[in-house]
Formats: structure tokens, C-alpha cells, sequence
């Protein structure tokens, strides 16, 4: 029986900060602990997310080995501070034009957000979808400010941290055919995050028709 494995159902919307994607955005839970005062670099803007795998058990899913390097596009908006603590809403995907919301808390320069959703459930040897949404997935964020600009000491210039990655076969899926050894799999990665420069184009070089 050939092997099957999870492909990301991805949505190509265009996603304002406000917006939502196909899956509904989690409400990250507060800590019970002590408010942190302190007050927080700044971490609004463009951001280019470096993800390292460093351990999984979905040894069968080439996107999940040891050592595997992705990119993903992240931005962060509409902050809120109230005597330290911040939320917001955070943007991640492949590229600027692909990418899915949720919102994030922070505390003590501390960044914490999920991503949760489905994948599609598809055979490795054709590629064929053999269940939609066959997967349930749960990915886990924090970052820390590592670093400040130089220029600007209440500005955050890279972030570092950490994500776990989980998905699960769905029951339907199940019935339907589709099995993977572990039913759930987890994925843990290395992070690191710089802003994102922009470039400025030559004056120069602009030509009106």
C-alpha cells in the first residue's frame, strides 16, 4: 500500500491584518502568571521567518527531515500595549501574497502565537487527494527579541525561538482509507527572524510611458 502523507491546503488570498483565512483564527489563551511591566522593543512590520527542523517523528514526510531549511513571510500589526503586555495580528505564509492570520500576545519582549487548520490527506506515489482535509494541524510560535536596531534601541531587529508543529489523521479520514504511522505526528523547529529589507528603486531608472 503506497504511503500517504499531508499537503498544505493553502488559500491565495490577499489577507489584510483585520481579515481571516479558510480556517478560523485562534485566540491565544493569557497566562496565569505575574503581568510583565516591561516595556517592549517594537516588533510591527515585515519580517523574513528562517524555520530549521531540529526533531520529528514524521519520518516518512521529506518536508520534515532533520535539517530542513523553509522561509516564511511574516508581518505584524495592529498593536496594542497596556502597561507592557501587547496583541496584535500576525500574517505567515510562503510569500507577501500568500499568507494566513491569527493574532499573537506578547510579554516581557516574548511573541507567542498558533496557526491551526487542515491538510489534505493525498497519495505520495500520484499525488491525488484521497481525502480533503484529512489532517488537523496545530503550529506553536514563540519568538524572543534577541536584538535592536542600531539606530533605534525600542526597535527589534531579530527574533529568535521556537515551533512545534502537530497534525493529527482525522476520524473521516480514517474510514476513508488514509493511515500514517504515528496518527500523530510532531515536528519541532529552530527560528530566527530579521526584518525584511526593503528595496529602493533608482530614480533613474523609472520611465514614464
Amino acid at each position: 500500500m503506497s504511503r500517504l502523507i499531508p499537503l498544505l491546503a493553502v488559500s491565495v488570498l490577499a489577507l489584510a491584518l483585520a481579515g481571516c483565512s479558510g480556517a478560523p483564527a485562534p485566540v491565544p489563551s493569557g497566562s496565569s502568571g505575574a503581568i510583565d511591566s516591561t516595556e517592549q522593543s517594537t516588533i510591527d512590520g515585515e519580517w523574513t521567518l528562517t524555520r530549521t527542523v531540529t526533531a520529528t517523528d514524521d519520518v516518512n514526510n521529506p518536508a520534515h527531515a532533520v535539517g530542513t531549511v523553509s522561509v516564511r513571510s511574516l508581518l505584524f500589526g495592529d498593536i496594542v500595549c497596556d502597561g507592557g503586555p501587547c496583541s496584535g495580528g500576525v500574517l505567515s505564509g510562503p510569500s507577501q501574497a500568500v499568507r494566513d492570520s491569527s493574532t499573537f500576545t506578547s510579554s516581557g519582549n516574548t511573541i507567542t502565537y498558533e496557526f491551526t487548520g487542515f491538510l489534505n490527506c493525498i497519495r505520495q506515489d500520484t499525488g491525488a487527494v484521497l481525502v480533503a482535509d484529512g489532517y488537523a494541524y496545530t503550529s506553536h510560535v514563540e519568538l524572543k527579541t534577541i536584538a535592536t536596531d542600531a539606530k533605534n534601541d525600542s526597535k527589534a531587529s531579530t527574533l529568535e525561538g521556537t515551533m512545534t508543529y502537530t497534525d493529527s489523521i482525522t476520524a473521516k479520514a480514517i474510514e476513508a482509507g488514509c493511515s500514517r504511522e504515528p496518527v500523530t505526528a510532531t515536528t519541532s523547529y529552530n527560528l530566527s527572524a530579521v526584518r525584511t529589507t526593503v528595496a529602493i528603486q533608482d530614480p533613474g531608472a523609472i520611465t514614464t510611458p
